[in-house]
């Protein structure tokens, strides 16, 4: 009596499907990890751009309460092409004199940059992932 062998043909085959599959998710995961950690360098580089245009702002408005005296040409909004769509909007308060009450004026000064205005200042609708803002304040006397 003579015994055919046993055929192994299958296990190859299974083992090739295991290795593409596990090879491929891992393709899919390191290309996933690498577009997040692009958007995050683009998001810092976006919330820096913010930051030196609101620091732009409060500068712009110091300067106005301190040639003018008052918050009159301070309160607007900066909007141009050449911003890339970014909007910064100023606002400037006259909170009062000092409590001791000498003639000294307070002014409070808010600045607010954005990439994605709402009706055309900030700030904006944050209703994506990538809405960028940055509130600068400050209180200054003169």
């Amino acid at each position: 009596m003579c015994r055919e062998p046993h055929r192994n043909g299958g296990f190859s085959l299974l083992s090739a499907l295991f290795l593409v599959l596990v090879l491929g998710s891992l393709g899919v995961f390191m290309v996933k990890l690498a577009s997040v950690q692009q958007m995050t360098a683009v998001m810092d580089l976006e919330g820096a751009r913010a930051y030196q245009l609101a620091k732009a702002g409060t500068d712009y408005a110091i300067y106005q309460v301190l040639q003018n005296g008052s918050c009159a040409n301070a309160n607007l909004t900066f909007s141009d092409a050449g911003f890339g769509g970014w909007v910064d909007t100023i606002t400037c308060t006259a909170t009062g004199t000092y409590p001791d009450g000498t003639n000294i004026k307070l002014y409070h000064i808010v600045s607010t940059a954005c990439n994605i205005p709402q009706i055309g200042s900030c700030p904006g609708a944050a209703n994506g992932f990538s809405y960028v803002e940055r509130r600068l304040s400050t209180t200054i006397s003169r």
